[in-house]
Parts: C-alpha cells; structure tokens; sequence
C-alpha cells in the first residue's frame, strides 16, 4: 500500500454525538497520525454527552470541526429542537404521499441534513466518510459538488435496523434512501461480514468488512480466586429488548450463587420505571444489580477487565441485530474476559471461528442461560481458560492494528478515484 499524501482532508460526518461514534473517533485518529488533515462534522442534542464531545476535542487539537449545538431547554430550544422536530413529524405523516415522501425522506432520517450539507460543502474535503444513514445523503451532495470522493460506512443493516415489517413508513423511507444514494458513493465498508454481504447483494458491489474492535491497550492476565461471578453489560443507553432481562430471570434463579451484573450506559426515567417494574413484577432481588453512568470509550476497555464475563445479549429482531457484530463483544475480548453471547448469526458465526473464548447460549432459553452459567460457578478452570484464549485473541487479531490496516487500504483505494 502506498504511503498517504500529506495535506489529503477528510470529512468524516454523522448525524448524532462524536462521543456516540466511536468508530468513527478511531477512523479520525488513525487519519491524522497518517498524516491527512481531519474535519470532523456532528450534532449535539444531549446534553450529558456534549462534556465527552469536547474532551475528545481537546485531545486532538490537530482535528477542526463544526458542530451543532442544540442550546440548553430555554426559549431557544424552540427553535433548535422543537421546530425541526415537529416539520420531520410532520413530513413523515404526509409521507403517504409519493412526491413528498420523496421529498421528506432525508429530512425525516436527518433534519439537520441542510445545515450539515452547507458545513460539508464548505469543508472542501478529498474525501467524505458517512457513518450512519443520515449522514449518507450529505456525503453523496458534499462529494458531488467538490468533485471529492466518498465512502459510506454501513454500521448497521438499517433497512432493518428498526423494523422487519416492510410494509412499514419506517422501512419505505430507509430502503428508499439507501437505493437512491448507496451507489452514488465510491466505497461501501460494513461493521459485520455479514452486513457486508447483505449490502454487497443488494447492490451487487464490494464491500468491505472492518471490525468494531478497539486499539490494543495492556491487560494482565486475571489471577483470581474468587467464587462468585461479576457479569457485565454495557450500552450508550440502557432499555428494554435487549436482552438483559433473560439473563436477570436466569441469575435470579441462581439464588445460592454470588452472581452480580453491572449494566453501564444512560439510564433515562422511562426506562428506569420500565426495570423497577419488572424488578417487582419478577421478584428479582437487585441486591447484585448495578447500574452505572457512561464512562469514555477509552476508559472501556480497562473498566471492562474488571469483570469475569461480558454479555452480548441481542436478541436478534429486527433482522440488523441478527447480523451485526457490535463492540460489545470486541471489547470483552481484548478486556480478557469471558463472552456470554446470545445464539444469533453474527455471533454464532464469530464464537466458532474463535472457539473457548466463551459461551453461546440460547437466547429465549432461561434455564439454558442459567445451566451455563453455573457450569462456569463449579468451574473456574473453564473461566480461566476461555479469559486466557479471549487476551490472546484480542492481543493477535481482534485489534484496531490490524483493522485499521484494511481501513487504510480502502481509504488509498477512495481517494485514487478522485
């Protein structure tokens, strides 16, 4: 691969929180160490991630940026939150109708789509990266009219990201995006070998598959006697179906056990009423249930090796849950410790080719979870074991080194285009 030119910009976009993208944090960093001028364009409407944003920032004092802030709630946030909100309710309602649900579409997915295309634009990159669907369009205009490059980044199947139903608003105006722009960009990269094949079939074009693993960090080997089981969970937000309350139920049986979970991420009200009601719906004794505010992703993967097992719960549905491999189950990897992952393709898929690095086990199936669990309780050489084989795994393959290197590849292969 040829060296890359020095003072090659680009543009890397999404449509949400730069904290909330740590793929795309990774891509910047490895961009600009190779010597490409970054600019990095993102939108603020959470207020606890907005401290996160900035502190990745600061850190990369080489990147630029534009962000939109949506301001704090105050007469203001009329204008920036509520207004643009309620025209996106409003197009999708009128949706039904052919020539404005056209229209509308990219609107619906990116109300900020104007604004983030001017600051594109302006940005005069080589080369656009969009790293979610509603950054995709801005991409496909900003490349267009600076005669630049693009590459669209598919972390998730997001035509079923949200439903399976096709007869759906929801899966129309995505599917409708992504047949009107997906084969306008240059390059396709997928999260997942298998969303890379999903895309690559449905278009009948190459896309490459890059891992959401994390760079290599030191972690020492566990050495531990302890009997109980610290199990842990982590998300930027935390709610229901995702899988976590089959495995509560299970532990919940294993009631002469010490078996504790941690779920880390952002806890809103709703969801906290939703896990108080089923707590005492189920009596579940949450003695050994602890919920923990989000921490910076480059703190993850250390926090994570304090525990004995990760979870990777999806349960599947919509189909993009079934086919995905999130950084979940990377980061439980190169974090040492053991991987309870649920029975779906991707994971199914990725635990064979790995082999005693964890467990998989029937998501639907309580007492499968349970029995396994306890296999793990009676047994602390198989704990030690699959620890040991996921370090090894983590420190030889599963590393944002190597990844990073297929990212490069396709980033040469972009801007050769030009």
């Amino acid at each position: 691969m040829q060296k890359p030119s020095l003072n090659k910009k680009v543009c890397l976009i999404t449509s949400g929180h730069l904290s909330s993208d740590p793929r795309l944090c990774k891509e910047a960093l490895t961009l600009s160490q190779k010597g490409f001028d970054v600019h990095i364009i993102f939108v603020q409407n959470l207020e606890y991630l907005a401290g996160a944003d900035q502190a990745i920032l600061s850190n990369n004092p080489t990147w630029t940026s534009d962000k939109l802030k949506y301001p704090k709630r105050n007469v203001n946030t009329l204008i920036f939150r509520k207004i643009p909100a309620a025209i996106s309710k409003f197009l999708s309602i009128l949706s039904f109708n052919q020539t404005i649900f056209r229209l509308s579409a990219v609107l619906i997915k990116n109300q900020n789509f104007y604004w983030q295309v001017s600051k594109a634009i302006k940005a005069k990159a080589d080369l656009y990266i969009g790293h979610d669907l509603g950054a995709l369009p801005v991409i496909v205009a900003a490349s267009k009219k600076n005669g630049a490059t693009s590459i669209f980044d598919a972390e998730d199947f997001h035509r079923y990201e949200v439903t399976d139903e096709e007869d759906s608003k929801e899966f129309k105006i995505t599917r409708y995006i992504e047949d009107k722009y997906i084969l306008k960009v240059n390059l396709l990269t997928a999260a997942s070998p298998l969303i890379a094949a999903q895309y690559a079939k449905l278009y009948n074009t190459n896309v490459t598959s890059i891992l959401n693993v994390f760079p290599q960090v030191t972690i020492k080997e566990k050495n531990e006697t302890e009997k109980g089981l610290k199990l842990f969970w982590f998300s930027q937000s935390i709610g229901p179906g995702r899988g976590l309350e089959n495995i509560i139920l299970a532990i919940n049986k294993l009631k002469d056990s010490v078996v504790s979970i941690t779920i880390l991420g952002d806890l809103a009200k709703p969801d906290q009423v939703y896990f108080n009601s089923f707590f005492s719906k189920n009596n579940i004794d949450t003695a050994q249930i602890h919920f923990e505010k989000p921490i910076l992703s480059d703190k993850l993967i250390d926090f994570t090796s304090k525990f004995d097992i990760g979870l990777a719960t999806e349960i599947g549905i919509p189909k993009n849950r079934d086919i995905c491999l999130t950084n979940k189950i990377f980061t439980y990897i190169q974090a040492g410790i053991a991987v309870f992952a649920s029975d779906t393709l991707a994971q199914q898929e990725l635990m064979d080719s790995l082999q005693n690095v964890g467990v998989v086990y029937k998501k639907d199936d309580i007492d499968d979870i349970s029995s396994k669990l306890t296999r793990y309780l009676l047994n602390r050489n198989i704990l030690k074991e699959h620890q040991h084989n996921a370090l090894k795994a983590g420190r030889e393959t599963f590393n944002w080194e190597i990844e990073s290197k297929k990212f490069l590849s396709v980033i040469e292969q972009a801007l050769s285009l030009r």
